[in-house]
């Protein structure tokens, strides 16, 4: 069963931030925050902070893609400890991080934290995939997509 969802938005705080739902009740939430590129540094920070409000999270993937297939985006993971990630390179160069060991993480509220760096870029796409099944009856498992086309913010060098 695929989740409604309306994509991502632009949150008052500024983050980008996309709700699904089973009906009418919101089921999982997903934000994002990114700070400007640092010309000292050449990387943005980008977290991003999955809230679980019922069901079990089987799995979840978010992949960072440049617009250009022959030149991906660098995506570095900084994640606590707390939460177990891969980060591999796609086919389409695209970066897929794939978040492991769900058991701790599933029926709660995590974030992750990664350094993306724009390299020539003026903006990447974003993805979020994700499955899960209820608490409750009846056990379908549920799942949610959404994506939106992010442009890179970054910090005047004067």
């Amino acid at each position: 069963m695929q989740l409604q969802t309306e994509g991502f938005f632009s949150t008052v705080s500024g983050e980008q931030a996309a709700d699904f739902y089973r009906d009418t009740n919101e089921v999982i939430d997903v934000s994002l925050g990114m700070m400007a590129v640092n010309p000292l540094s050449y990387f943005a920070e980008v977290d991003v902070y999955v809230s679980n409000h019922t069901g079990i999270l089987d799995s979840l993937w978010l992949t960072f893609a440049g617009p250009s297939l022959a030149q991906p985006i660098q995506c570095y993971l900084q994640t606590p400890g707390s939460v177990s990630a891969t980060v591999e390179l796609g086919a389409d160069l695209s970066t897929i991080v794939e978040v492991n060991d769900l058991e701790a993480t599933q029926t709660g509220s995590f974030f992750l934290q990664f350094l993306v760096g724009p390299g020539e870029a003026q903006s990447f796409l974003f993805e979020v995939n994700f499955t899960m099944r209820p608490t409750g009856f009846p056990p379908t498992r549920q799942a949610g997509y959404a994506q939106k086309e992010l442009p890179f913010k970054f910090v005047n060098a004067t």
